[in-house]
Parts: C-alpha cells; sequence; structure tokens
C-alpha cells in the first residue's frame, strides 16, 4: 500500500469504528458513528473503490462535491432522490438502472407529496423528476436525454429465467451468457 500512515491509521479506526457499531443501535452507536465520520476525512483517500450503501454514504464520507472521479449509482430505477448526496460528491457519475423494474414506492398521502414539492421543488431544474415516487434512473433519463446506453449482455440469469421478460419487455434484445450449472437446469 502506498498510503502514508496517516491514511492508513485512519482507515483502521473507520473500521474499528464500523465494526463496532454494528447495526448502530448500541448505547454507544452516535459515539462510534462520530468516531467513522471523522476517521472517513482521511481514510477515503486509501481506498480506490468504495461500494456502500447511500445511507452509509451519507452518514459517513465526507460531504463534498467532487470528492471521487466516478460515482456509480446501480439499480437506479429503485434508488430515489436520497442517492443524490452520493451523486454530488462524483466529478463524473454513471447511473445504471432499468425503466422496466419497479421504482422506489411511496407511502406519503399525495396533499403531503404536492406540498413538498410546492415548497423545495417547483423552482428547481428538473423539480417534478426528484418528487417522491420517482427514482434516480427517471430523473437520468431527463438531464441526460439522448445518452443512454442499453446494456444487452445478461449474465445474472439463466437462460430460462430471464427469457419470458427478454421477450415480453425487451424484443429479444437481451444476450443470457450465464451458463447454468447442473444443479440450475430445468
Amino acid at each position: 500500500d502506498n498510503s502514508p500512515p496517516i491514511v492508513r491509521q485512519a482507515l483502521q479506526a473507520y473500521l474499528n469504528a464500523v465494526e463496532k457499531m454494528g447495526s448502530g443501535k448500541g448505547l454507544r452507536a452516535v459515539r462510534l458513528r462520530r468516531d467513522a465520520r471523522k476517521a472517513m476525512g482521511m481514510a477515503h483517500k486509501a481506498v480506490a473503490c468504495w461500494i456502500l450503501p447511500q445511507w452509509r454514504i451519507s452518514e459517513t464520507i465526507p460531504a463534498e462535491i467532487g470528492l471521487f472521479d466516478l460515482v456509480v449509482i446501480d439499480e437506479a430505477s429503485q434508488s430515489d432522490i436520497w442517492a443524490l448526496p452520493a451523486l454530488l460528491r462524483g466529478k463524473q457519475i454513471l447511473v445504471v438502472g432499468d425503466s422496466k423494474q419497479v421504482s422506489p414506492s411511496l407511502f406519503t398521502a399525495e396533499k403531503r407529496v404536492e406540498d413538498l414539492i410546492r415548497r423545495f421543488l417547483e423552482t428547481q431544474p428538473h423539480g417534478a423528476d426528484m418528487a417522491p415516487g420517482k427514482s434516480i434512473y427517471d430523473l437520468a433519463r431527463v438531464v441526460f436525454a439522448g445518452n443512454s446506453v442499453m446494456l444487452k449482455e445478461h449474465f445474472r440469469c439463466v437462460p430460462a429465467i430471464i427469457e419470458f421478460s427478454n421477450r415480453e419487455f425487451y424484443q429479444g434484445d437481451i444476450r443470457p451468457l450465464r451458463i447454468p450449472r447442473a444443479n440450475e437446469r430445468l
């Protein structure tokens, strides 16, 4: 590792705090969260690629615009506006999603949603696309209209599983590439 000792020490302090925090509901959770956030001020420099849930990013990574060269939001069709703090930390962003997947669920009364939109989003560029119930993928489709690429190679499911969706929703454009193991064959 080429990181200076202070960065390696900060990374270890971060890892210690996160391990001790566990589910984050214990008596010391607030203090451990504060310790992790403080250590992350330097620790983020030690690792070339961080893979974190959105809530952990906002909780621990310094809130600095353009802190990372690239931020990737995977499953963006299932992420809502709460992913925005993660996106702001990237000089470049890559939004990966699928308009045919389920969007974030909305469990707020419509009157309340309309009030929140009017108060906070009405004057914002693309504010309507940041409203509750909309996904980061929906927002990216509008903001970056015409700049999307469809990924056609599919590695997650065996061909027999993806076949229905491929036929019904993707006009047969998906190429399933996963070879099923003997116990997965139909």
